[in-house]
């Protein structure tokens, strides 16, 4: 009886380690036109957007956001839940497509009848600061360091190119909620 206890408190312990990109979908998908409007006119324009999802046939798709600021605000402590919740209303699997304005996808993107495939953000260079510092610093940081997943070592290049430091970056990203 003590193992399965110790068991049962270690499985406990370990399926509470998913990290944000566990959520992450992946491969092929063409999003609906009407997708593509909600993603491009309502989540990308709504200030404190935090995460973008979409049902694995790329037909349906809901988002979070928060007012509150980056501080106040964690995605991940909620994607579980709103992934579960969408699977129940749609049916399907749902997957994260874009954290915090950036597309999180692993794999091509159709973007609806327009046919269009678009896979990677523009340029680290042509992005404004605080841009280059949400992609620099790793998701509910508060400056003390910059981001370790290689997808973002172009933006901490950057960020650090610019001589900003990972504490000055989370200022950049602060003022933006004042």
């Amino acid at each position: 009886m003590k193992y399965f206890v110790l068991w049962g408190a270690l499985i406990v312990l370990l399926s509470g380690c998913q990290t944000s990109s566990d959520f992450y979908g992946a491969g092929p998908i063409t999003l609906s036109d009407s997708v593509v409007r909600k993603y491009e006119d309502s989540y990308l324009k709504k200030p404190g957007s935090m995460m973008f999802y979409v049902t694995a046939d790329g037909r349906q798709s809901g988002y979070w956001y928060c007012t509150a600021g980056p501080d106040l605000c964690r995605a991940s402590h909620d994607m579980k839940f709103t992934l579960d919740s969408c699977k129940r209303k749609t049916g399907q699997s749902c997957y994260v497509f874009d954290e915090g304005g950036w597309v999180v996808w692993k794999g091509p993107v159709t973007w609806g009848s327009r046919g269009a495939s678009r896979t990677k953000p523009p340029p680290p260079e042509d992005l404004s600061d605080h841009e280059i510092c949400t992609a620099a610093l790793p998701k509910g940081s508060e400056g003390e360091r910059w981001s370790s997943k290689s997808e973002t070592v172009p933006f901490v290049v950057e960020a650090t190119s610019r001589n900003f430091s990972p504490a000055e970056c989370y200022k950049i990203i602060l003022k933006k909620y004042q």
